[in-house]
């Protein structure tokens, strides 16, 4: 909802250059506080970098979704976002072979069909918008693969806060080559920024990342995908 409501006054790359970096000065005092950890340059240089390649898929997959929601309401951006629930444990037998039982599939099917009734228009065609936020929820995936694979032997909230931080740097780079922005713009919006800052690029992707250290992989992405619900 905040991301909509933003989206009425900044486009996404200048949005999200906001949002995640307000998100990673937010973690920084967590980060302080919570690991205090002896100076071991090896687990921060393999943190770094995995914030890093997550950052990547986290960049295309926020600045797909702040795209396509601002052609769609929030509701249904929502509902085609979680369409990564499915993707992740397709993805998963894809690529690494990880059996997949009868349910997945059967889901697969009637997400897809959901989806279709969803997105479909009075006069049967399918709009811009969600095509775009379709797109996303394969990067969305990709974000949380990602994390499972890279999540074990580093600082969790530090990663959390680099993660933020490299993905505000990306975005930062599309803003300034592509898009204008003015200071009332980011005033209007100020209130959403700071949710989307503090709330869910620090807190709720966080949790997303102390949850999935212990968390079946296939399993988080439903947890994850009830956001669609609130």
């Amino acid at each position: 909802v905040a991301q909509k409501l933003g989206a009425d006054s900044i486009p996404p790359f200048y949005f999200n250059f906001i949002r995640f970096t307000i998100g990673a000065l937010a973690l920084l005092p967590v980060a302080l506080i919570f690991e205090k950890e002896k100076k071991d340059l090896k687990k921060l240089t393999r943190t770094i970098r995995a914030a890093a390649l997550c950052a990547g898929f986290l960049f295309v997959a926020a600045s797909l979704q702040q795209t396509g929601i601002a052609m769609t309401n929030a509701g249904k951006g929502a509902f085609i976002t979680a369409f990564y629930s499915v993707l992740v444990p397709i993805f998963y037998f894809i690529l690494f072979r990880r059996k997949t039982g009868i349910n997945i599939w059967i889901g697969a099917i009637l997400a897809i069909t959901g989806i279709f009734l969803l997105s479909i228009n009075s006069d049967y065609s399918i709009g811009t918008g969600d095509i775009v936020l379709l797109a996303g929820s394969v990067f969305w995936a990709g974000h949380i693969i990602a994390i499972d694979k890279l999540i074990h032997n580093i600082s969790p909230i530090k990663f959390a806060m680099f993660q933020a931080l490299f993905c505000g740097i990306y975005n930062m780079f599309f803003a300034v080559f592509t898009e204008t922005v003015t200071f009332s713009d980011i005033y209007s919006a100020g209130l959403e920024l700071l949710y989307c800052g503090i709330c869910s690029s620090g807190i709720a992707y966080t949790c997303q990342i102390l949850g999935q250290k212990d968390a079946d992989p296939t399993i988080a992405p439903i947890i994850l995908s009830t956001e669609s619900l609130f």
